[in-house]
């Protein structure tokens, strides 16, 4: 091969190998450019879940049954009636809720006092229902059916938080101002975008009140994948 036909040669490597390093760099500017469009999408999806999140809370005035005298929830009662308000801005989705009591009781009578274990019972609603977003005084009532299960009650859909509410404290307890909380309403929903949140809140048997334990914090199984729809 003459020299000239050698550079030629060469010449022509070098333009297959630049072309190929072009194709390589047009491919990994087009992937950066695609990898950006994604974050840049989830970033403004991200924006608008914060922009748009509901906040489910119960209404001050709904307020669970108590067996009379007593601090523990009335197992007569098949239904109980509470109702949420939506303080935020988006409708919330696929509503999961159970009232339940303390995980265990004092004993009525003389000291020394003892404890009994809750009996199982629960109240629950699992609705496909939207609530939307509401002005003030706007409620959505929740009508919530009894079962029984003593399994249900160690369910922990916050960490550290079971489904029971605290043990109902002992009289020294209370005399020393450990809050009454004997009954909890523990909340799950999700937004348009299919995040899913919880809200915990304990009734002060004592002041008549709900407490907001968690008011809102993202979860990631929530009561409405929990509870088979046979259970409703």
């Amino acid at each position: 091969m003459n020299i000239l036909g050698l550079i030629g040669a060469i010449a022509g490597i070098i333009g297959t190998l630049t072309g190929i390093g072009g194709l390589w760099i047009a491919f990994r500017a087009n992937k950066f450019t695609r990898d950006q469009a994604k974050k840049q999408d989830e970033k403004i999806a991200q924006y608008r879940a914060e922009d748009n999140r509901p906040e489910l809370v119960p209404i001050a005035d709904k307020k669970p049954q108590f067996a009379e005298d007593h601090t523990w929830l009335d197992v007569s009662k098949i239904d109980q009636f509470l109702a949420l308000s939506n303080t935020g801005k988006g409708n919330a989705y696929n509503l999961g809720s159970v009232l339940m009591g303390s995980e265990t009781y004092v004993v009525p009578g003389p000291p020394p006092q003892t404890r009994m274990p809750n009996d199982g019972y629960y109240w629950m609603r699992r609705s496909a229902v939207p609530i939307i977003p509401g002005t003030s005084g706007f409620q959505s009532d929740q009508k919530l059916h009894q079962y029984r299960d003593l399994r249900k009650g160690n369910i922990e859909i916050v960490e550290g938080q079971k489904l029971y509410a605290p043990p109902e404290p002992m009289l020294g307890e209370s005399i020393r101002g450990t809050p009454m909380l004997t009954a909890r309403y523990t909340i799950t929903y999700r937004d348009e975008f299919g995040n899913k949140y919880a809200g915990i809140f304990d009734f002060n048997y004592n002041e008549q009140i709900w407490y907001a334990t968690v008011l809102q914090e993202k979860v990631a199984t929530d009561l409405f994948d929990l509870f088979a729809p046979e259970e409703h």
